[in-house]
């Protein structure tokens, strides 16, 4: 299964944090949204038609 929890950190910066079986990615994002993000993030890691679950983190 394939996992996304991010958070916004104290500089307002879109932080996601990636799992999957063998991978963890750790990445960061400013001036997009959420769902700019997640696209861009799908299309840089190859991940465009892979279920992901996406979470927050609080």
């Amino acid at each position: 299964m394939r996992y996304i929890f991010y958070h916004y950190n104290h500089f307002r910066t879109l932080v996601f944090d990636y799992y999957d079986e063998e991978t963890h990615v750790l990445q960061s994002y400013m001036f997009y949204t959420l769902k700019q993000a997640v696209s861009k993030f799908r299309r840089d890691n190859g991940l465009q038609y892979k279920k992901i679950v996406i979470s927050k983190l609080f």
